[in-house]
């Protein structure tokens, strides 16, 4: 049956964990309350930098809403109107976005103050449009067609002059043709840029002009010629209202621009950098509060892991040391007991702790050592007699291997002799074939050489019996 230990050393270590978990838990709520407060303060700061990047966007849009206006305002186009209404509308969509994103600072009363004078700005812009279309109306459909008439009319006047040889009447109509021309040439420059010295040209051209048609009117008779004076005469004052009211309409035009237009488009760019000076200014601030929080905070954290590690570093100590001499004294006995000492004496096993319960195991291990080697000695016995008996079986395997070895030499001598004796044999045998071969082959050679002696002797009979029968006859 375990003998019940007590829980001294467990104690000891849960504590030790216990206040080094509650110091670490006190260095974490700290650190995160730091954190917490820097994050506010971060998110403070990027609220600083997005109405910063906002304030500079609108700012330059602002610009860019001037530049597009003053292009407007130069040529008067109707694409030129788009750009403007296209730089309003990009201006528009920043200032909502900052309404939603700028509140409750000052730069949220600056914002506020430049959407009132954006809508300041494009009411002027709408009321030079209009402007610009009356002037636009006016010379398209009036002072252009007009002037046309009446140079046309001059033009006819003075050709009809010249063909009749009317030339003190066709010099006037010239002088009055160039005149017109002259009023005409000034009126383009005014429409083309809005100078007011233009203005006076034009009116003293405008009384040279009828004070010429007045010396024509005194010598002109011819009902045709008459005809074209008085289309002449009746165009002016048409032409003149015409000028006057595209003058009115371009002051005005030029009034809204310099006091309206200019005026806020100067005053939104105005605020923009005084917001943009205000959110400069906090960051400025957050900035040194924020360094000034963070140096702080890592103080703060210093501090405490120092205490920590200090604190977690003095229970180590004193639970390693309440639990470490117990323990190197088992080891030095489990180090005697490795040594082959079984009489070691193993200390601390009348303890009641955790060191107790290791020293009653290392002598349970000790004994456990003990019997194992009585029972090794017993072992190493019977593997002795095992060995004795097998090398027995081994020697008497080994005799019946050295007969069956000698018996097996015997039956290869004898196999060995009949194949020799096999051998002689078969050599007499070829022997006795090579001399009958070389017998019937001499007897063949002598039988072809006798034939040819034949033969031989058959020619030369024959040859004797012709000679014979030659001599004969």
């Amino acid at each position: 049956m375990a003998t019940p230990v007590n829980d001294n050393s467990t104690a000891r270590v849960l504590v030790g964990f216990g206040v080094v978990l509650a110091t670490l838990l006190i260095l974490s709520v700290g650190a995160l309350t730091v954190l917490r407060q820097l994050g506010q303060e971060f998110d403070e700061f990027s609220g600083i930098a997005d109405d910063t990047r906002l304030v500079l966007e609108i700012e330059s849009k602002v610009t860019h809403l001037q530049l597009k206006v003053r292009e407007y305002l130069a040529g008067g186009s109707a694409e030129d109107a788009d750009l403007v209404r296209d730089a309003y509308a990009t201006v528009d969509k920043l200032l909502a976005e900052a309404t939603r994103t700028i509140q409750g600072s000052e730069r949220s009363q600056l914002l506020g103050e430049i959407v009132r004078l954006r809508q300041d700005h494009g009411k002027g812009f709408q009321q030079v449009h209009r402007l610009i279309d009356r002037r636009n109306s006016l010379v398209n459909d009036t002072l252009n067609p007009t002037g046309r008439k009446m140079r046309e009319a001059l033009t006819a006047l003075n050709e009809s002059t010249t063909r009749d040889g009317d030339y003190r009447v066709a010099n006037d109509a010239g002088v009055a043709l160039g005149q017109l021309l002259t009023m005409r040439l000034y009126v383009n420059r005014f429409i083309a840029t809005s100078d007011i010295k233009n203005v006076e040209f034009v009116r003293a051209e405008y009384r040279t002009v009828e004070a010429t048609l007045g010396r024509l009117d005194e010598v002109l008779s011819n009902p045709v010629r008459r005809q074209h004076l008085g289309a002449v005469r009746a165009g002016m004052p048409v032409y003149q209202k015409a000028f006057e009211e595209a003058v009115t309409a371009t002051s005005e035009r030029h009034r809204i621009s310099v006091e309206v237009l200019d005026k806020t488009g100067t005053q939104i760019i105005e605020k923009a950098d005084a917001a943009r000076t205000s959110a400069i200014a906090e960051k400025r601030i957050m900035d040194k509060q924020v360094k000034s929080e963070v140096r702080t905070a890592q103080t703060e954290i210093i501090i405490l892991t120092v205490l920590s590690v200090a604190g977690a570093l003095a229970i180590a100590w004193v639970i390693g040391r309440g639990i470490s001499r117990p323990v190197m004294a088992i080891a030095a006995s489990m180090k005697a007991l490795a040594g082959g000492d079984m009489a070691v004496t193993i200390p601390g096993t009348g303890r009641k702790d955790e060191a107790g319960a290791m020293a009653g195991a290392v002598e349970v291990f000790r004994a456990s050592l003990i019997e194992t080697e009585r029972l090794r000695a017993e072992q190493q016995a019977s593997l002795i007699e095992t060995e004795r008996l097998r090398a027995e079986q081994q020697a008497e395997r080994h005799q019946q291997m050295i007969e069956a070895e000698r018996r097996r030499d015997e039956q290869q001598a004898e196999q060995q002799r009949q194949i020799d004796r096999g051998k002689r044999l078969e050599a007499s045998v070829v022997e006795f074939e090579h001399s009958v071969a070389a017998i019937v082959k001499m007897v063949a050679s002598a039988s072809t050489e006798l034939k040819a002696a034949a033969e031989s002797m058959v020619s030369i009979a024959g040859e004797t019996s012709r000679q014979s029968v030659a001599v004969a006859t």
